[in-house]
């Protein structure tokens, strides 16, 4: 492996070894069943992925409907891989650099490499994919995370050169499971109708599509032009609604993997036969506010529902108290989390039902996620508005028609997930709180202002208290109803499956193997 260099964009926020290790030990162990020694080529793996995660309406690195990386990884593979520490690793890329300025970061990228076509995979061919990813025509959902991208040049077949508009001091963290670390062929990508991309895109990753069926089944075979080959022969994944099917699907062996469960009464039983894995969380579970219409625009309709909500009790019900009540939209352990914030608002159901009376009654509908668990919450939201005088609706549209609705501004709440390492990522604060944002119910100037200047501080000290102004703006105007950090686990059968308990967000399929019978 080349060496992999890296200057730091001022003090990059990462999450560090030790809240990582902390965060992992919750909910089951880590698999001991082999070495990576005992590792041998061939044989195939059966991943089942459970609730939104296994949304694969289409596998085009910049479509918003699939919100699982681990499929585009292994297709597309990735310029840079984020490690078990957060740490950024190279992959097909060997190393970056930042300037002292903050304003150019180069990458290097592997030689020799080819897409799985054949055609070379090149400084050129990065460059077409940035420049495809940010042309708003095509509406890639990293538009907002990466706005600050003035231009890309190639200047030789092995360097990227990206320059900014500002200092963007999360910018390297960000690209992990975004269109910017996945490389198309831009020759493929150019041959091929919109339709036929989208079902069978050519990558420069470990894997390469043998067959999809969209929402249901996506089946891969080994690239043998990877430049470091997988050990599996096949790799699929299977989409399961519900926790319990997908736990049912490894207990008969149909599956050596789930991924993605988050039931908590499951775990007792899986742990008996298999390995229950912590998966690395950056995830805030939140009740997003259309403050811009409809009754959620009057603040007193925010915080009816804020007193209204019992986060503790929705977590001991569903979740056997094992997730971290939030107040803020960063996770406990990660950089510019805090334990408070000044005035935030707790459950008060007298308080809440006085609000509801004084505005003369109040009735929202909630976009709930469509995973089983997803649907639970909601359930329970609504059950607890209901005693404070709210009349509620649950519907549970698909992740296209969720977006498009709140693009309309047709929408009250919205059950969601935010957070990335780094609060600029790309489920960030801009995301959900930024004028005009995919998954934004706000329009404040102000609020502006403090989170791009958060995002392009170089000063850690700086950035810090920029990031509790920004927490505390939310909490004061009450944009949001934060829940709790949500804990997801990884199930892997200990029989034969070798490397495929990563502590990580996204895994590394290329490094994972089975006896080459399975």
């Amino acid at each position: 492996m080349n060496k992999f260099s890296r200057i730091a964009l001022g003090a990059v926020s990462m999450l560090t070894a030790a809240a990582l290790l902390s965060a992992c030990t919750q909910g089951g162990g880590a698999s001991s069943s082999s070495s990576p020694a005992a590792q041998v080529a061939g044989g195939s793996l059966t991943v089942v992925v459970t609730g939104g995660n296994g949304t694969m309406t289409t596998l085009d690195p910049i479509a918003p409907a699939n919100p699982n990386s681990d499929m585009k990884n292994a297709i597309f593979g990735e310029l840079f891989h984020l490690g078990a520490n957060a740490e950024i690793q190279p992959s097909l890329a060997t190393g970056y650099t930042v300037s002292p300025d903050g304003l150019t970061v180069t990458y290097k990228l592997r030689t020799g490499v080819t897409f799985s076509d054949g055609t070379p995979f090149n400084a050129a061919a990065v460059k077409a994919a940035y420049d495809r990813a940010l042309n708003p025509a095509n509406g890639c959902p990293c538009l907002s995370t990466f706005a600050t991208i003035a231009s890309t040049a190639a200047p030789d077949d092995s360097t990227v050169v990206v320059t900014l508009k500002k200092p963007s001091p999360a910018f390297m963290v960000s690209i992990s499971g975004t269109a910017m670390n996945w490389i198309p062929s831009p020759t493929a990508e150019a041959a091929m109708s919109p339709a036929d991309f989208g079902a069978k895109p050519v990558g420069a990753g470990p894997f390469t599509v043998t067959s999809f069926d969209s929402n249901q089944k996506l089946v891969l075979a080994k690239n043998p032009k990877y430049y470091d080959p997988a050990y599996l022969d096949t790799l699929t994944f299977q989409s399961i609604g519900t926790d319990q099917s997908a736990l049912a699907s490894i207990q008969s062996g149909q599956a050596q993997v789930v991924e993605g469960i988050t039931t908590f009464p499951l775990f007792t039983q899986a742990k008996a036969q298999f390995d229950v894995v912590p998966t690395a969380s950056t995830s805030v579970w939140l009740n997003q506010f259309n403050t811009i219409s409809g009754p959620m625009s009057n603040p007193l309709a925010r915080q009816a529902l804020r007193y209204a909500t019992d986060a503790q009790g929705i977590n001991n019900a569903i979740f056997e108290g094992q997730n971290t009540i939030a107040n803020m939209g960063v996770a406990q352990g990660l950089p510019f989390y805090q334990a408070t914030v000044p005035g935030f608002l707790g459950y008060d159901l007298a308080k809440a039902t006085a609000l509801v009376t004084q505005i003369g009654g109040l009735s929202i509908e909630i976009m709930e996620t469509t995973s089983t668990v997803g649907q639970k919450v909601a359930e329970a939201l609504a059950a607890q508005w209901t005693k404070a005088g709210v009349k509620v609706t649950l519907v549970a549209p698909s992740l296209a028609d969720k977006q498009a609705k709140i693009k309309a501004g047709s929408w009250d709440v919205s059950t969601a997930f935010m957070g990335s390492i780094d609060p600029a990522g790309s489920l960030g604060y801009n995301s959900f709180f930024g004028s005009g944002q995919p998954n934004s119910g706000t329009k404040d100037a102000t609020l502006d202002t403090l989170i791009q200047s958060a995002a392009s501080e170089l000063d850690q000290t700086k950035r810090a208290d920029l990031y509790k102004q920004v927490a505390q703006k939310i909490n004061d105007n009450s944009d949001a109803g934060f829940l709790f950090s949500n804990q997801t686990f990884n199930i892997v059968s200990r029989t034969g499956v070798v490397n495929a308990s990563q502590p990580v967000r996204w895994m590394d399929w290329a490094k994972v193997s089975v006896p080459a019978s399975k």
